[in-house]
C-alpha cells in the first residue's frame, strides 16, 4: 500500500507538470520560449513542496 500511495504521487507531480505545460502554450503567457519552461517548472515545484508540507503536517498530527 505504501508503494501504491508513492506511485499515485509521482503520477499526480507528473500530471501536474504536464497540465502546466500545456496551460502555458495554449494560452501564451510569456512570449519567450525559455520563460515558458521556467513558470511549468516553478509551478510544478511549488506543487511539489506543497504536497511534502501536507504530509508533514500529517505525520506531525499523527504522533501527537
Amino acid at each position: 500500500m505504501k508503494y501504491f500511495l508513492n506511485l499515485t504521487l509521482l503520477a499526480f507531480i507528473l500530471l501536474i507538470i504536464f497540465n502546466i505545460t500545456r496551460i502555458n502554450y495554449n494560452y501564451g503567457l510569456t512570449t519567450d520560449p525559455n520563460d515558458k519552461y521556467f513558470y511549468s517548472i516553478l509551478f510544478a515545484t511549488l506543487g511539489i513542496l506543497l504536497i511534502f508540507i501536507m504530509k508533514g503536517l500529517k505525520n506531525l498530527s499523527q504522533t501527537k
